[in-house]
């Protein structure tokens, strides 16, 4: 990736959004936030110590900012990010929060840290030949029975595979967008981590053309909060991974 921070800086000095209603933002969000709640519940008990591997949401798309609503999480957050612009613009909105700038790559944290490390869509930024490096930098930094909450856009949903059409047809892909096979995830994990627990969801993210529709916040709530139920009552079956976005 070159000089991925000096990359990833210039992408959020752009301030580059995905944009849309408030519903959209909240759907988003409320899905990572389950995410940690299943990482909360493994751990069975409150974390001294958690890592955030990126302030996307924090210093640049702020209306999916994650740290600020989750619950459970009272201890020592640390944050980081590949892009000093990112950890600027965390630290400003999120007063007291250390984000570090860093690389997944190369955790600069030593071994046996945290307690909770999440990757809420980091590693599918980097290319399919670095996570491995980067599952072993987690394991490394996570204590004996810590815990990882990973979420990554897979390749088996229809709209993934158009969109990874489009980008090959333009020729650009400013956010190193990638998508792992569930299955390729798997072995990757396997001589590291122990899966405790799998869901696909993201299901409203792949209808991307509606996220400008202005629907009412508290009716999206409403039937968002029931489709989130669904994704995450149990693993999915083909439908569900046919139209969500992230595993």
């Amino acid at each position: 990736m070159g000089q991925p921070n000096e990359h990833w800086d210039e992408q959020a000095t752009g301030d580059l959004r995905l944009g849309g209603q408030p519903w959209f933002a909240h759907y988003h969000t409320a899905s990572f936030l389950r995410a940690i709640a299943c990482g909360l519940r493994h751990l069975g008990r409150p974390p001294r110590s958690v890592l955030k591997t990126d302030l996307w949401n924090e210093g640049v798309e702020i209306d999916r900012d994650v740290l600020s609503g989750a619950s459970g999480l009272d201890a020592a957050v640390i944050g980081m990010d590949i892009s000093h612009g990112v950890c600027r613009g965390a630290r400003r909105r999120l007063a007291g929060l250390p984000a570090t700038q860093g690389d997944i790559r190369s955790l600069p944290f030593d071994s046996g840290r945290f307690d909770l490390v999440l990757d809420l869509s980091t590693s599918d930024h980097v290319d399919e030949t670095d996570v491995g490096p980067v599952l072993r930098e987690y394991a490394r930094v996570l204590r004996g029975d810590g815990v990882l909450v990973l979420v990554f856009t897979h390749d088996g949903a229809i709209f993934s595979r158009l969109k990874r059409l489009l980008i090959r047809l333009r020729g650009r892909n400013p956010w190193n967008q990638q998508w792992f096979d569930v299955d390729w995830m798997a072995r990757q994990l396997e001589p590291l981590f122990t899966t405790l627990e799998t869901h696909d969801t993201g299901t409203l993210t792949v209808l991307r053309a509606l996220r400008h529709l202005p629907l009412p916040l508290s009716r999206a709530r409403g039937w968002g909060g029931r489709i989130l139920d669904a994704e995450y009552s149990g693993p999915a079956g083909a439908v569900l991974r046919a139209i969500s976005t992230y595993h």
